[in-house]
């Protein structure tokens, strides 16, 4: 969750570098990868966050880890309230959180994939930050970066 202090956010990694064409980017379409373990109490903020983007080229794919609450009938019920989009949930057997965001990995169809934890939030302008970085630097294959707080004013974007 949002602390206040440090919101460490997502290792953004590309799938294919074909979106680069005669030196401009078209369009880039991400897959934001989400993997998630007995979140029912907090994955609908999570993915509201997401749903809520500015920028709007991207799927989610939900990867549950085997989850012994409520976790997919929640997450079943907020793809339907957003439903104007590619949606995608996996149910999985409980093997940890690297095994379900490597099986979210493998069915992303995106050039670009997005991680969230299922208990952190993004903020409105996160992936249209990201794109616009990404087609300001197109030398980079991977894009790792945290949002820092000075104090609850005042906000600072970093990419490293």
């Amino acid at each position: 969750m949002l602390n206040g202090e440090q919101y460490k956010s997502l290792l953004t990694l590309p799938k294919t570098s074909s979106f680069i064409s005669g030196g401009k980017c078209k369009s880039l379409f991400f897959s934001v990868v989400i993997p998630t373990y007995n979140s029912e109490d907090f994955i609908t903020k999570t993915l509201e966050t997401v749903f809520s983007q500015t920028y709007n080229n991207y799927e989610v794919i939900v990867s549950d880890d085997g989850s012994s609450d409520n976790t997919v009938e929640v997450v079943k019920a907020v793809f339907d309230k957003y439903g104007h989009r590619e949606n995608k949930i996996l149910i999985n057997s409980h093997r940890g959180p690297g095994v379900a965001r490597n099986k979210g990995i493998e069915i992303a169809s995106g050039q670009w994939i997005a991680f969230l934890d299922s208990d952190d939030q993004w903020y409105q302008e996160k992936l249209q930050k990201v794109a616009e970085y990404i087609n300001q630097h197109k030398e980079y294959n991977v894009i790792c970066h945290s949002l820092l707080y000075k104090d609850k004013k005042k906000q600072t974007f970093l990419f490293l």
